[in-house]
């Protein structure tokens, strides 16, 4: 039995190691005007949801209202996640529209991670 027929006898098998192959090692043709890296979309969006997380979770100091009640620690964590599952969809698009290749978009997602930490470090403590 020859390597080929052995691994697609696997990848029959195993679906996760099919969608792997699929996503990392398959050429696809990119669409749009040839956008370049990083992804400013994942960029933007990691950036937004950093900073929002970051501000609601370590800066946000809620106080007792009369026409209002402010947001519990748990809602605000709830709000950060439903931010980050917003920019995970944003960055997932761009790959399954071919408009970026995967490096592409995890930097842009990283740039804008580490962009949104420095400036909540920057703007708290200096």
């Amino acid at each position: 039995m020859d390597q080929g027929g052995a691994s697609k006898t696997y990848q029959r098998r195993n679906p996760t190691l099919l969608l792997f192959y699929t996503l990392a090692y398959t050429r696809v043709e990119m669409y749009g005007k040839g956008y370049g890296m990083p992804s400013s979309h994942s960029q933007f969006v990691a950036y937004f949801s950093v900073s929002l997380s970051l501000f609601l979770l370590m800066r946000y100091v809620p106080s007792p209202s009369t026409t209002h009640s402010p947001a519990t620690f748990t809602e605000r964590l709830l709000l950060s996640c439903v931010a980050c599952l917003c920019a995970a969809a944003v960055a997932v698009s761009r790959l399954y529209l071919n408009y970026h290749t995967p490096k592409q978009v995890m930097v842009g997602c990283a740039a804008g991670a580490l962009s949104a930490v420095a400036w909540f470090l920057v703007t708290t403590y200096f």
